[in-house]
């Protein structure tokens, strides 16, 4: 009778083990798995974080690099006063931060031709400029406009200018 019995508890313990290593399979992809996607997750995310972080750094280095420069043509302007220094190097930052946060393509292209290293005189011409483009595209199309455009298409000052001198 024993020998009856156990070819059945043997196949019992066949079936057992094969459904204690699909739950042991299941529970190691439960546990694994699930913590793999969340790991990617988080790395998918430390990866556009670094991407952000560089692009800030590099941002900054630049910052820091536009910032140096500034000082020996403080420098050099005024070898004797550390106060005009001062006030040409505060100057010029501000106007970097300035010219670094503009809008208007067209007026910003103007103003870095015409002044490339002076980030002051870019603010002053980008500004002139971003004023003319506002005027010249509020006045009515006519011969006066056409012809302003016309002579000095990629300068608004020029423009308005030409402009109001064809108007008196």
């Amino acid at each position: 009778m024993d020998d009856r019995i156990r070819p059945i508890k043997r196949e019992a313990s066949r079936e057992e083990a094969v459904i204690k290593a699909f739950a042991c399979v299941f529970m190691l992809a439960l546990f694994v798995g699930i913590p793999c996607l969340v790991v990617a997750r988080i790395m998918d995310g430390c990866t556009e974080l670094s991407r952000e972080w560089h692009e800030a750094g590099v941002r900054a280095s630049t910052d820091r690099a536009i910032e140096s420069d500034r000082l020996p043509i403080a420098e050099h302007e005024y070898p004797s006063d550390s106060e005009m220094q001062r006030f040409v190097y505060d100057r010029q930052i501000a106007a970097y931060r300035y010219m670094a946060s503009v809008t208007d393509a067209d007026a910003k292209q103007i103003a870095l031709r015409e002044y490339p290293n002076d980030f002051a005189m870019q603010q002053y011409v980008y500004n002139r400029q971003l004023s003319a483009k506002q005027y010249m595209a509020a006045m009515p199309n006519g011969f006066a406009k056409q012809q302003a455009i016309r002579e000095y298409p990629y300068d608004y000052t020029m423009q308005k200018f030409t402009y109001d001198r064809l108007l008196r």
